[in-house]
């Protein structure tokens, strides 16, 4: 289905193909779904298979929330090291 390391393709088909196929046909793809879903990236494809096994209710939605609060604590300090960063770079000579 979409294993496959372009990002930008995976994220037109995630988003403009894959939700206008029968659901029938989705959930054979669950699995895969739910592996993209572990793996984040630049693109927000994880998000993207995120929403539709949520739509789908294609997997343990405990285990979808689960996944979501974990990555929204990573987001969260990634943030903080970015305010960081750009303090410090305010500081710094080259601003």
């Amino acid at each position: 289905m979409i294993e496959f390391n372009d990002e930008g393709l995976r994220k037109r088909i995630l988003r403009d193909i894959i939700p206008f196929w029968p659901t029938t046909e989705i959930q054979k793809f669950s699995d895969v779904l739910s592996i993209y879903a572990t793996h984040p990236n630049s693109s927000n494809t994880d998000l993207d298979c995120f929403k539709l096994l949520i739509k789908y209710q294609l997997v343990d939605l405990d285990w979808i929330y689960g996944w979501i609060q974990m990555r929204r604590v990573e987001t969260l300090e990634r943030m903080e090291l970015m305010n960081e960063l750009l303090t410090t770079l305010s500081q710094s000579d080259i601003t």
